[in-house]
C-alpha cells in the first residue's frame, strides 16, 4: 500500500494520464481487497500463485499493452517507495536522451536503504564487454550511461518497447530486467542512471549466504531453484550476451555446488 501511496503521490502529475497494473499472484493476506478499496482505479491482475518476478512484471505489462496505447511503461516492484520527485525526474532523463541522442531510451531510478541510506538497486556497468562482473553505478548529480539495470524503478520509453518488446519470458525470477537493459542498450537505445535516487528499497539478501553450511541434496535444490542461482537460466543469459565466458560460468556453479568450502577458500 505504501508503494501505491507513493506513486499517487507524485508531482506535477496533472496533464499525465496514469494507469496502474497490479498482478496479485495467489496473495492470501486480502492484498486484492484493500488495494480495491483505497484504489479502486488499480488494474488488479490474478496470476497463477508461480509467477515469481518476471514472471508477475510480465503479466501487468502484457495487461497494460492489450488495454490501450501509452507512451511509457513504469516498471514498479511493490516494495519500493518512491519520491515525490520521481517521476518528474524520470521523464525529464527522456527529454536528456532525446536532446543528447535524438531517441528516447530506457531511464533507471536508483534505491537506497531507508534506514542506513546506502545504495541497494540500480545500474551497474560492465568492466568489459565480454564478461558479466559489473559494479554499481551510484548517482552523482549527472546522468550516467548504464549496461545493466535492476527494474525496481525503471521507466521504458514506447519506442523501445516497440522495437526490443517487454521482459523475456525465458526468465522466472531474475535476471529479467539485465537481460532488458542489455537488449536495449545493444539496439541502440540509452539507458541512463538518473542523477539522484528515486526512493527507497531494503536489500534483497542473499539466501544463499550459508550455501557451504548446506547438505548437497539442499545445494543441488538451490542451485536450480528461481530464487536460488537460477542455474539454466543463467547459462541462457552467459550463452546469449557472454558466450566467451559461458564454460567458466557453467565450471563455476558446479564447483560452488559440489565443493562449497573449497570454493569458499578460493574465493578469500
Amino acid at each position: 500500500m505504501e508503494c501505491l501511496a507513493s506513486l499517487y503521490g507524485q508531482q506535477d502529475t496533472d496533464l499525465i494520464d496514469l494507469h496502474i497494473f497490479l498482478v496479485d499472484d495467489g496473495s492470501t493476506d486480502g492484498t486484492s481487497e484493500s488495494v480495491s478499496a483505497a484504489y479502486p482505479a488499480v488494474h488488479i491482475i490474478q496470476g497463477s500463485g508461480q509467477l515469481f518476478w518476471a514472471g508477475g512484471m510480465r503479466l501487468a505489462w502484457k495487461s497494460a499493452h492489450e488495454s490501450g496505447s501509452f507512451d511509457y511503461f513504469w516498471l514498479v516492484n511493490d516494495d519500493t517507495n518512491m519520491y515525490p520527485e520521481t517521476l518528474k525526474n524520470l521523464l525529464s532523463a527522456d527529454e536528456y536522451a532525446l536532446n543528447t541522442f535524438g531517441k528516447r531510451g530506457i531511464y533507471v531510478a536508483s534505491t537506497r536503504d531507508a534506514v542506513s541510506k546506502q545504495f541497494t538497486y540500480g545500474g551497474h556497468r560492465l568492466y568489459s564487454d565480454g564478461d558479466y562482473v559489473h559494479y554499481d553505478v551510484m548517482p552523482n548529480g549527472t546522468f550516467q550511461p548504464c549496461d545493466l539495470c535492476n527494474a525496481n524503478i525503471l521507466l521504458v520509453a514506447d519506442t523501445v518497447f516497440k522495437s526490443v518488446g517487454m521482459l523475456s519470458d525465458k526468465y522466472t525470477h531474475c535476471l529479467a530486467d539485465y537481460d532488458y537493459s542489455l537488449r536495449a542498450g545493444r539496439a541502440g537505445f540509452p539507458v541512463l542512471i538518473l542523477p539522484d535516487y528515486g526512493g527507497t528499497c531494503s536489500y534483497d539478501k542473499n539466501q544463499g549466504k550459508r550455501f557451504y553450511d548446506k547438505r548437497v541434496k539442499a545445494r543441488l535444490k538451490y542451485l536450480k531453484s528461481p530464487k536460488g542461482y537460477a542455474y539454466k537460466e543463467f547459462l541462457y543469459f552467459t550463452k546469449t550476451f557472454f558466450p566467451k565466458v559461458h564454460g567458466r560460468t557453467w565450471l563455476t556453479f558446479w564447483v560452488q555446488t559440489l565443493f562449497p568450502r573449497l570454493w569458499a577458500w578460493y574465493k578469500k
